[in-house]
């Protein structure tokens, strides 16, 4: 082909030819690396973080707080616990650490990362290594051992890099006894209160303002991309029938339990056996595992026949399967069918219209997915959605007020205003706390920032309030007043010599590393070698 392109170069249709095909790269290479710069997030010594590398960190937060909250979980503890900064955060640090780490050539064995699989809890049966557990769950995950052996090079690998990072942090007999004051050490604070609710009928909107209002602020609107899922279901209750369970394999799974408790420190001879171990829970369960087993192998099957058919449809219509389909649902809000599989937050946005998941599973059985719609995000009308727009800008105007309102007595204070005049102002919200320890709950007044609980800490006859007002976790603006401080007694200290240094040396390799992910991250910025393209509230 190349022979007969270069003996005719001279000819006018190959001319024309060579024209179209040099416009198509252009086009098409062209739209690629468009398409890769929108994705691209940020750039570090050049190489690229790119969209799929935020939704893992996120997909990976959203399943850790699922299994804390549960179905509890919902849009409004999503955003109050700011997942998105946080796993934007996670994947910097992880850029910024395995980049130091190559420069100062911190290297990890492959007889290292090798060790750290066969000791992984996960991929063990009865504390010794199986193979078959951990082909299976890499399978169930869709990663090759190779993808699996490189995060965990790269997680041995930022462990450490920590690990020489706080390796010269000592504690010292100073820092341990002031550590053990403050902790024996209350005080009393009389506090103002101010409160947006209290501004809410100071706001008068008029139509403009929550327009312009909307355009500002169109993020607060946005309906999230939404999905629609086509799915047939293996559940295992669907194979109760085709599983039995012998009186042998009851039996010995029985006698293991007992042997594993006899092994226990201090067990009894003649003791009974534990609280709920009977052979009939012991075949129930062993039933019930073997019914888990059969839907997976089951969906394991049909998945081979759907990826190399590309028909979720046509395999279902052939085994006499129902299809399903949801309604259109956004991922912080499931549909109750799929809500339990914890995979969907993760691997659903990287699909594409008609493509097919991998084997998905939840407490029930086991799933696979096809993206049948999508609906990308957009901000309603205004009209559509103005009784929001007005209640999110009264309430934001109120907070603004409100603000304005605390600094002003802050301001006051600085200029050597006196506190008792400003309490005694008219509809000034006064609280006394009375004595206390200071740490995150604050008495009358509830949970306090970290930066409050700090600003307390240096307070003084001399110096009875802070340069600012702050923030409570309810939204209310407070100013406060140190009345008092006292010391109860440290008779303890020897005692508690072990847990506080432990304690202290923990806050300080803490410190030391967060303070070196910001010097480091500025220098780079400063350098340009770290390009931040996009920031969490973007993504």
């Amino acid at each position: 082909m190349l022979d007969l392109m270069r003996k005719h170069a001279r000819n006018w249709i190959m001319k024309v030819l060579l024209g179209i095909i040099i416009v198509v790269f252009v086009f098409y290479f062209g739209s690629i690396r468009r398409e890769q710069e929108a994705l691209t997030i940020a750039t570090i010594n050049g190489k690229s973080l790119v969209h799929v590398n935020f939704q893992k960190e996120y997909g990976d937060l959203i399943d850790f707080y699922r299994r804390q909250f549960g179905p509890n979980l919902n849009e409004d503890i999503i955003k109050a616990l700011n997942l998105k900064q946080q796993a934007f955060d996670n994947m910097i640090y992880k850029a910024l650490a395995l980049q130091k780490a190559e420069d100062w050539k911190v290297t990890i064995t492959d007889e290292e990362v090798r060790q750290s699989i066969l000791s992984n809890p996960g991929f063990q049966r009865n504390g010794v290594f199986e193979q078959r557990v951990y082909e299976q769950t890499l399978r169930m995950n869709r990663m090759t051992s190779a993808d699996f052996e490189n995060s965990q090079r790269d997680l041995l690998t930022m462990t450490r890099l920590e690990a020489i990072l706080v390796s010269a942090a000592t504690v010292s007999e100073r820092e341990l006894r002031d550590l053990n004051s403050s902790q024996n050490e209350e005080v009393s604070l009389e506090a103002i209160v101010v409160s947006p609710k209290e501004f809410l009928k100071k706001v008068q909107p008029n139509t403009d303002e929550m327009e312009k209002f909307l355009k500002e602020h169109g993020n607060l609107f946005q309906v999230p991309q939404q999905y629609q899922l086509k799915y047939i279901s293996f559940p295992a209750t669907q194979y109760d029938n085709q599983v039995k369970v012998s009186r042998e394999e009851i039996d010995a799974a029985y006698e293991r339990i007992i042997a594993s408790e006899k092994a226990q420190p201090g067990f009894a001879t003649g003791s009974k056996p534990p609280a709920g171990v009977s052979k009939d829970r012991i075949g129930a369960d062993l039933k019930r595992q073997k019914m888990i087993q059969a839907a997976q192998e089951a969906a394991k099957k049909a998945y081979e026949i759907i990826y190399q058919e590309e028909s979720l449809e046509k395999y279902a219509e052939e085994m006499k399967i129902d299809v399903k389909i949801t309604e259109f649902f956004t991922l912080a809000r499931p549909v109750p069918a799929l809500a339990g599989i914890s995979d969907l937050p993760k691997s659903v946005p990287g699909m594409q219209k008609g493509e097919i998941s991998k084997v998905m599973a939840d407490n029930n059985g086991f799933y696979i997915l096809k993206v049948s719609d999508k609906k990308p995000p957009y901000i309603p009308p205004f009209n559509d959605i103005r009784n929001e727009v007005q209640k999110r800008y009264t309430e934001n105007q109120a907070e603004t007020l409100s603000r304005t309102a605390a600094e002003d007595i802050a301001d006051q204070l600085r200029k050597g205003a006196d506190w008792r005049s400003i309490v005694l102002k008219d509809g000034m919200k006064r609280v006394d706390s009375g004595f206390f320890r200071p740490g995150s709950l604050i008495p009358a007044l509830g949970n306090a920032p970290k930066e409050m609980n700090e600003a307390i800490f240096v307070l003084s006859k001399k110096k009875p309030y802070p340069d600012r007002p702050y923030v409570l976790a309810d939204g209310n603006f407070v100013i406060f007043h140190l009345k008092d401080r006292r010391y109860v007694k440290e008779d303890a200290f020897e005692a508690n010599r072990e847990a506080l240094t432990s304690s202290f040396s923990q806050m300080k390799r803490q410190e030391i590393i967060r303070s070196w992910i910001d010097d480091y991250k500025t220098s780079l910025i400063k350098d340009g070698k770290l390009k931040i393209k996009k920031e969490a509230k973007d993504i």
